[in-house]
């Protein structure tokens, strides 16, 4: 998969973990995604701002879920990998209405 590949997925129960009300149950082993097609770079812009949440003050600020799709005024991202656990880590900075979210 990669950036603007519209997927399906057979999605599991859901599992719901405030505020991470919108999880569910999946198995990437048994039920692997299908890719559908790719959206184009007009596409993908087009779908964002059609989709842009009006609500994400509910996930930035009050908390009660936990997706959602914003145009940030600025973001930054890191990963680093640490060598004993070969985890990544990431670190990322969005500002947004002038206030500005750290994860």
């Amino acid at each position: 998969m990669r950036a603007g590949d519209v997927i399906s997925w057979q999605m599991g129960a859901p599992r719901p973990d405030p505020p991470h009300i919108e999880d569910v149950l999946v198995d990437p082993i048994r039920d692997r995604p299908r890719r559908l097609r790719h959206l184009t770079a007009t596409q993908r812009a087009e779908f964002c701002a059609d989709h842009l949440d009006r609500a994400a003050a509910d996930v930035l600020s009050q908390e009660t879920r936990s997706l959602c799709l914003l145009r940030p005024d600025s973001a930054r991202a890191t990963w680093a990998l640490d060598q004993h656990s070969c985890l990544f880590a990431l670190r990322a900075r969005c500002a947004l209405c002038g206030k500005i979210y750290e994860v």
